[in-house]
């Protein structure tokens, strides 16, 4: 499976919002978390720098149906 993922204002939708981390977690019918894309590389979380990100991965859930949540963990500052 092959997604890009855009992390925009809510003001402006042509604005990236940039040093974004973030994840994609599997869930069962319940909403409990089944699986994380950051975990399945061996990370805590993904960072998308500019604000957009392309992702290739295999999908690994039993049919029929896989439920996607994009959890937005927080921005990265730069206070230097």
């Amino acid at each position: 499976m092959e997604w890009r993922v855009w992390f925009e204002q809510p003001y402006d939708a042509t604005q990236k919002i940039s040093n974004t981390h973030y994840d994609i977690f599997t869930v069962d019918n319940q909403g409990q978390k089944t699986s994380s894309y950051a975990q399945s590389l061996g990370r805590q979380d993904m960072f998308a720098p500019v604000g957009s990100d392309d992702i290739t991965f295999i999908d690994n859930q039993p049919p029929p149906v896989t439920h996607f949540v994009i959890y937005f963990a927080g921005l990265a500052l730069n206070l230097g």
